[in-house]
C-alpha cells in the first residue's frame, strides 16, 4: 500500500470512528465512547505522520533527481548536458557539505604552449573561496 492509499484508509477510518461515536453517544456507553475517542486521536496522529512522510519523500526524490543530473568533469560539477547545461558548480562545496554553489567567473589565466598563450577561465566560489581553472 502506498502512502496515498494509507492516508485514504486512515481518513475513512476516522469517519467510521465518528459515526460509531455518534451511535455510542445515543446509547450512553461512556467507556466505549472514551475508547473511540482514543482511536480517533491515534488515527489522526497516524494520518499526520503519513502526510509528513509523503512530504519528506517528495523532498528526497527531488534531491535524488538533482544529484543524478550532476556530472563531474574532473574539476567542477555541471547540471544537465550539452547546450542546456548549467554551472559550473563548486566541487569543494558539493563534496564537502552537499551544497550546490554556482561558481562565479573571475580573471583568465594565461598558459604558454608551443603554439602561443592559451587563456583559461578562472572560476571562484563565493562560499568557500576556492578558485578553479577550467579548460
Amino acid at each position: 500500500m502506498d502512502i496515498g492509499a494509507a492516508i485514504t484508509t486512515v481518513t475513512a477510518s476516522i469517519g467510521i470512528a465518528k459515526e460509531i461515536s455518534a451511535l455510542v453517544k445515543a446509547a450512553n456507553k461512556v467507556e466505549a465512547l472514551e475508547k473511540l475517542v482514543d482511536l480517533r486521536e491515534q488515527l489522526v496522529d497516524a494520518k499526520q505522520a503519513m502526510l509528513d512522510l509523503r512530504e519528506e519523500n517528495h523532498g528526497l526524490k527531488a534531491a535524488l533527481e538533482r544529484r543524478e543530473a550532476l556530472t563531474f568533469d574532473g574539476k567542477v560539477y555541471w547540471m544537465g548536458d550539452g547546450e542546456g547545461r548549467e554551472g559550473p558548480f563548486c566541487q569543494r562545496c558539493r563534496d564537502g557539505d552537499g551544497r550546490l554553489v554556482r561558481l562565479q567567473a573571475g580573471n583568465k589565466a594565461g598558459r604558454v604552449t608551443g603554439g602561443g598563450i592559451i587563456q583559461t577561465p578562472i572560476w571562484r566560489c563565493l562560499h568557500c573561496k576556492s578558485r578553479v581553472a577550467t579548460t
